[in-house]
């Protein structure tokens, strides 16, 4: 096989791209994590594809060059961040850390992120440590039954491993189009297939003699004329169409790359340049470092991503990721420095302990300091500190407002009814510590069940005041509804609605408890810019519900601005 510098140089692009959105300065960088998916199956198919055809194929040969290759730098990323994140993170921040090294650990971190966020693109995302190994487990989840078709080709024959994967391509390919969850088509992988075994494809065509070969001109033309459309279409495309364009780039370079490495040629001073190629070698290190350097900036140190942070940032990661490349990359992939018993047991061993201090950390909630601020003590700490999920003091801070979903049973206390989400939980806690809490008596109904748990017709006929409180409220409607369906007389005046608590993208507590902690008690008052449309909302619903509605927005506005939320 010959080397290729030019996909190294593919790969310095794709690796910028995603490092400088994750900055918040460039929209669509995200797609540089499609480039990577197709340069990943095209290398991957054409080693399996060539030990095919010389009847050479090994499946543990296969996976011990995916864990050589992954693995190492993986589990040591997940392991500094856990010990960063055991030092510096808040309870219920070092409690989802912990899931997400687990995830990480065991190549699950995608399906992670389906079930507990709301989408790539929520800004809350880029608190998070280890969002970016969500890819990971696209990639590690395709290599466990991709090279089962080369298995299949031992025994049957390597011309029909080309069909095989194209009949897949196509059907991931429709199942994408045809999905409408914007983020189980971003986060699993019968979605993300195509992208990797389109690149198999490519590294297959590639494999055979051309009948014919462009000329450099018209590849030239049809890669500018790609990348032109791509940025033409940046803000009318839908996501899905700026993928495929992606996606199409990435393969006609990957088809005719070689073709275009002529000294004289512009692809050749680009992609064959020693800095950018030197940046694509290094590019899974910077991919890995870059996320959890940024998340753990953002939650400490960084009020907002200015230029400078954002190039002293960038230079750490690039000198975590050289140290990297050359002592856990390299290293790790000598066969001659480091045995498969060596690997394997190394492996093994960080693995268990990574994943056992993040269980252990799940089950205590995350507590494992005083933490003045939240009132938990060391005596709390103690309490918390065993494997019974019932002494989690951050699930049984939660729990307590799940189990008030029961039938009132006080006849002199005011008889409070919430009903919502994580917003009415809330809420609900609020009550509880309020000063009036031995004068109501406070249930719950989780708005999932608000239509069918039959206990709701009780609560809502018994209740003398009812608290709404969920994200995505839009008007008084709801009353009707409820109505309607339980066939009750709800009295429009005892009810009250909890505004919206988004208070801003560059909002994160932990930045202020890390500064207490560490630099200075903190009483200042500094602000953070929140979103217009949430904005707009707050006023429409406060016009709509009037003296009804508690703002919790409007008393944090900095004077004399309009989009200033105090933190």
């Amino acid at each position: 096989m010959i080397y290729r510098n030019d996909i190294d140089g593919l790969r310095a692009l794709a690796v910028i791209a995603v490092l400088i959105y994750h900055l918040g300065y460039l929209p669509y960088g995200y797609l540089g994590v499609d480039i990577f998916f197709v340069i990943s199956g095209f290398l991957i198919t054409k080693i399996n594809y060539l030990e095919s055809i010389h009847n050479n194929f090994s499946l543990l040969k296969f996976y011990e060059r995916r864990i050589r290759r992954i693995l190492p730098l993986l589990f040591l990323v997940t392991s500094v961040s856990l010990i960063a994140g055991i030092i510096l993170l808040l309870p219920q921040d070092l409690v989802a850390l912990s899931k997400s090294v687990i995830a990480s650990n065991f190549s699950f971190n995608n399906i992670l992120m389906y079930l507990t966020s709301g989408g790539y693109w929520e800004t809350g995302n880029n608190f998070k440590p280890l969002m970016h190994t969500w890819s990971l487990g696209i990639e590690e989840q395709f290599y466990l039954f991709y090279p089962l078709i080369f298995m299949f080709s031992t025994r049957f024959g390597t011309k029909y491993i080309g069909l095989i994967i194209g009949i897949l391509s196509i059907l991931s390919l429709i199942f994408f189009f045809l999905q409408p969850d914007i983020t189980g088509k971003f986060f699993l992988i019968q979605y993300r297939f195509y992208e990797l075994s389109v690149g198999g494809l490519a590294a297959i065509f590639l494999s055979g003699k051309l009948r014919s070969t462009p000329s450099i001109n018209i590849v030239q033309i049809v890669i500018v004329f790609l990348l032109l459309l791509i940025l033409a279409g940046l803000f009318k495309f839908s996501n899905e169409v700026l993928i495929v364009l992606t996606i199409i780039f990435t393969v006609i370079i990957l088809l005719f790359g070689e073709i275009l490495s002529t000294k004289k040629s512009w692809y050749f001073k680009i992609f064959t340049n020693p800095t950018i190629t030197f940046i694509g070698k290094i590019s899974f290190s910077l991919y890995m470092w870059h996320q959890p350097i940024f998340a753990f900036a953002r939650m400490t140190v960084v009020r907002e991503m200015t230029p400078v942070w954002a190039v002293v940032l960038t230079a750490i990661t690039v000198l975590m990721s050289i140290i990297s490349f050359y002592f856990v990359e390299n290293y790790f992939r000598d066969k001659k420095k480091v045995s498969l018993q060596a690997l394997t047991t190394t492996l093994f061993l960080v693995l268990s302990l990574s994943s056992a201090t993040s269980l252990y950390l799940i089950f205590r909630g995350g507590v494992v300091r005083d933490i003045e601020i939240l009132d938990i003590t060391s005596q709390q700490n103690q309490i918390s500190a065993n494997f019974s999920p019932k002494s989690n003091i951050l699930l049984n801070y939660n729990n307590r407002i799940f189990n008030l979903h029961k039938n009132f049973n006080s006849s002199t206390k005011k008889r409070i009814l919430v009903i919502g989400d994580s917003f009415a939980r809330d809420a609900s806690n609020i009550l509880l510590e309020s000063g009036y809490q031995y004068k109501m008596e406070v249930r719950y109904i989780d708005f999932k069940d608000l239509y069918t748990a039959n206990i709701n017709k009780d609560l809502l006929t018994k209740a003398e005041h009812i608290v709404f409180s969920f994200d995505n409220f839009e008007s008084k409607t709801i009353i009707n509804d409820i109505e309607e369906r339980w066939k009750v007389n709800l009295n429009p005046n005892a009810v009250t609605f909890f505004g919206t608590k988004n208070f801003g993208s560059n909002f994160h507590a932990g930045y202020d408890y890390f500064q207490s902690r560490f630099f200075y008690d903190w009483t200042g008052q500094y602000y953070s810019q929140t979103n217009q449309a949430v904005l707009a909302k707050n006023i429409k619903l406060k016009r709509e519900w009037g003296d009804q509605y508690i703002d919790l927005i409007a008393p944090l506005i900095k004077s004399g601005t309009t989009d200033q939320i105090m933190r």
